[in-house]
């Protein structure tokens, strides 16, 4: 039975790990994108993520096409999306805060999609995100460089809520499987279609033995330790507190994303674009409070 006041203690034990490898995430795309370019690293990231474990892990128990669906949302779009700003200039901290903008773009595709209910304060939280958002936008306007990236980001957190909605899919037709075999599952179709965009890019003529050995830590810390392990960590959680309890604790990512960027880095926002985080963080609080309290989404009478 899921009990977000048995142990706080044991929850944090699962949650801190995960939060602190996807907080270092970005950084870590960042130098495996300087190495190889975006799509060879996406290749290998996602070859490390399902080889050889699609050996040893059953195939989820749904249609071949939402397995296809999630894959072209969740990897393909996402990470095209994500890996590709990063190499354009997106500071690794700003994308780690874009890309939780996913918590807002998917009740808001629930309201298109699946025709469920927004309430007060879903929309006033996704208002405040908004306008922190646009605050990041009028202040990467001033050239199209530095907007196409923060575009980019923006796209990728709208194509991980889309997969959001394809797991939302499969939740309302009653479908049961593992997480982590849909991930894994997901993610063997995805290695050539990355390849192939690596091709098409110009990216393989510029490959050498040295630029793969660089990326090959980055492309092992994304396959296995970003997506495996902190996955798993993250599920346990899910499994054992209510996501009331555990949802929230992904706010932490773009704050850790902001600091290793900072660090490893020596990236700093204008005065804008933190005032502008700080809205969509704001947002995104307002958001984990109203879901906490049970207030956010409620399903609505789907029309025949």
């Amino acid at each position: 039975m899921k009990n977000e006041q048995q142990s706080p203690p044991a929850l944090l034990l699962l949650v801190l790990p995960a939060l602190v490898i996807w907080g270092c995430n970005f950084a870590v795309i960042k130098v495996g994108v300087e190495a190889v370019g975006p799509f060879l690293l996406a290749a290998m990231r996602f070859f490390i993520a399902s080889f050889p474990f699609i050996f040893f892990i059953a195939r989820p128990r749904l249609p071949v096409g939402y397995i296809v669906a999630f894959g072209l949302t969740f990897g393909l779009g996402q990470f095209f999306l994500l890996f590709t700003a990063i190499q354009l200039g997106l500071p690794s901290g700003m994308a780690s805060l874009l890309l939780q903008l996913q918590a807002v773009f998917t009740p808001l595709l629930g309201w298109m999609i699946l025709r469920k209910t927004l309430t007060k304060p879903t929309v006033l939280a996704i208002a405040v995100s908004f306008s922190g958002l646009g605050l990041i936008i009028s202040e990467s306007s001033g050239g199209a460089v530095a907007l196409i990236p923060v575009l980019f980001g923006i796209g990728a957190a709208l194509c991980w809520a889309a997969s959001n909605m394809v797991v939302s899919f499969a939740s309302v037709r009653g479908y049961r499987y593992a997480p982590l075999s849909l991930v894994v599952w997901a993610s063997a179709g995805l290695p050539l279609p990355f390849l192939a965009l690596a091709w098409v890019s110009g990216e393989l003529e510029h490959i050498a033995a040295p630029d793969l050995i660089v990326a090959l830590p980055a492309a092992l810390y994304l396959g296995v330790i970003a997506t495996l392990v902190a996955y798993q960590l993250w599920v346990k959680a899910l499994s054992v507190y209510t996501s009331f309890a555990v949802a929230p604790f992904s706010l932490l990512i773009p704050i850790i994303g902001l600091c290793v960027g900072w660090l490893a880095f020596g990236e700093s926002l204008s005065g804008i674009e933190a005032i502008g985080c700080l809205l969509v963080v704001a947002g995104l609080l307002k958001f984990a409070r109203a879901t906490r309290l049970g207030q956010s989404l409620k399903p609505a009478n789907l029309k025949e």
